[in-house]
C-alpha cells in the first residue's frame, strides 16, 4: 500500500524538493510503512498516529518521523513537552470541542484532527508569549527602590536570594518598587508575569556600593616620624597629603595600614583619608606634626663669682634653667632673638653650675656644665 501511495504523490508531483513544507504530511498508525516511506524518501515528512501515549517509543519515533499523532484521551502535557524534547511535533486526534482545543494549544500541542474546522478556526489563541526580560537601573546600598522598564501591565517582582523584596505594575513600560536598603554586593533579581500569567527571564544586578569609609584614624605624629600609621576600611586605600603635597599612599592590612614619609616640619598639618574598591572616599581627619626634636644646648657667656646675670643664646621662646648642683639658682624665657638673660645671686669660684633648655614643646636639652671663675 505505501507503494502505491508513493505511486500516486509522484504522478502528481508531489514528492518534489521544492513542494512548500505542509503541503504533504503523511500520517499513519503503520510503523513499519512509514519507516519504508522514509528509507525511500527522507524529505517526506511523516506523523506516527497511535493510540495510546505510553506504547510510543519517541527516541525510535524521531529516526523517521517528524512528529507523533496520539489520541486525545491518552494526552496530557507532559507527554507533549516530551515529544517536544524529542524533537518531534504534536497532532492529537479527535478534537471536536472548543474547551479541548483550547486544551491542546494551551499545552503546546501543534497540530489536530477535527470534525468541526469552523468551530477550530474561531478558537481564541491564548497568550504564551513570555514577557521581554525586565532591565534595573543601578542599584545602590542607598537605594530605597528598584526602577527599570518592563512590559507595560507586567507584574515585577524583585527578589534577594529567596526573599521577596516587593512587587509593582509596569506603566509605561516602567516599574518603581519600593524596597528597604539592601547590603553593597547583594545580587537583587527581577522578572516580570503579564496578564496571561507567561513568566519572564530574570535580570540580576548587583547592589553598588555608595557608602563611604569611616574616617582612618592617625597616630601620633612628630617631627622625627618616618611613618604615619593608624586604622582604616579593611583593603581601602589610604592617601597621607601636607597641603598639596601627597605624602604617600598605602593599602590596609587587617583594618591598618602604614605609610612611609619623609620628616615632616613641627606643626605641619598632616591629611589622610580612605578611598574603598568601589571609589567611594571617606571624610578627611587631620592632625598637627609634634615637635620631639630637643633644642640646642644653650651658648652662655662667661660666668665670674661677681656675675648676677648668665646671658647667651638658646632656641626662640624656650626656657633655661640654672642649677647649682640640686638647687635652683634661676631661669629664664628666651627672647624672639635666641637671647637670654636670667638673673642669679652671685655663685662661688670654682662651683659648677648645670645650664639647660626646655622648649614650648617639653622637650629638654642636653644639660651644659659650666664652671665660675
Amino acid at each position: 500500500m505505501a507503494d502505491e501511495l508513493l505511486q500516486v504523490l509522484n504522478s502528481r508531483h508531489l514528492i518534489e524538493n521544492n513542494i512548500p513544507r505542509g503541503k504533504v504530511i503523511i500520517q499513519s498508525s503503520d510503523a513499519e510503512s512509514l519507516k519504508y516511506i522514509h528509507s525511500q524518501y527522507p524529505n517526506l515528512p511523516l506523523i506516527q498516529l497511535g493510540s495510546y501515549t505510553n506504547r510510543m517509543d519517541l527516541p525510535e519515533i524521531s529516526k523517521y518521523a517528524i512528529g507523533v499523532g496520539p489520541e486525545l484521551t491518552t494526552v496530557n502535557k507532559t507527554f507533549i513537552e516530551k515529544a517536544h524534547s524529542n524533537g518531534l511535533i504534536v497532532h492529537c486526534w479527535t478534537v471536536n470541542n472548543q474547551a479541548d482545543m483550547e486544551k491542546m494549544i494551551d499545552w503546546g500541542a501543534d497540530g489536530i484532527f477535527t470534525n468541526y474546522v469552523g468551530l477550530a478556526v474561531n478558537v481564541k489563541l491564548a497568550d504564551r508569549t513570555a514577557p521581554v526580560i525586565p532591565t534595573i537601573y543601578t542599584t545602590s546600598d542607598h537605594s530605597t527602590s528598584i526602577m527599570g522598564t518592563a512590559e507595560s501591565k507586567s507584574t515585577v517582582y524583585a527578589w534577594v536570594g529567596n526573599k521577596m523584596l516587593g512587587k509593582a505594575v509596569a506603566s509605561n513600560e516602567k516599574y518603581s518598587i519600593k524596597i528597604s536598603k539592601q547590603k553593597a554586593g547583594a545580587l537583587v533579581s527581577v522578572y516580570s508575569v503579564d496578564a496571561a500569567g507567561n513568566k519572564s527571564g530574570s535580570k540580576t544586578g548587583k547592589v553598588v556600593d555608595r557608602t563611604a569609609p569611616v574616617t582612618p584614624t592617625i597616630n601620633i605624629i612628630s617631627d622625627q616620624s618616618t611613618y604615619i600609621a593608624g586604622k582604616a576600611e579593611l583593603n581601602s586605600k589610604v592617601y597621607a597629603w601636607v597641603g598639596t603635597e601627597k605624602l604617600g599612599v598605602a593599602t590596609t592590612s587587617n583594618g591598618k595600614y602604614s605609610i612611609k614619609i619623609s620628616k615632616q616640619k613641627a606643626g605641619a598639618l598632616v591629611s589622610v583619608y580612605s578611598v574603598d574598591a568601589a571609589g567611594n572616599i571617606s571624610s578627611k581627619k587631620t592632625v598637627k606634626t609634634l615637635d620631639r626634636t630637643a633644642p640646642k644646648i644653650p651658648a652662655i657667656n662667661k660666668i665670674t663669682s661677681k656675675t648676677k646675670y648668665i646671658k647667651g643664646k638658646a632656641e626662640k621662646k624656650a626656657t633655661v634653667y640654672v642649677f647649682n648642683k640640686s638647687q635652683k639658682v634661676g631661669k629664664a624665657k628666651v627672647d624672639n632673638k635666641g637671647n637670654f638673660n636670667v638673673k642669679i645671686k652671685a655663685q662661688k669660684k670654682k662651683s659648677q653650675l648645670k645650664i639647660y633648655v626646655i622648649d614650648g614643646a617639653g622637650n629638654k636639652s642636653k644639660i651644659k656644665v659650666i664652671r665660675v671663675y
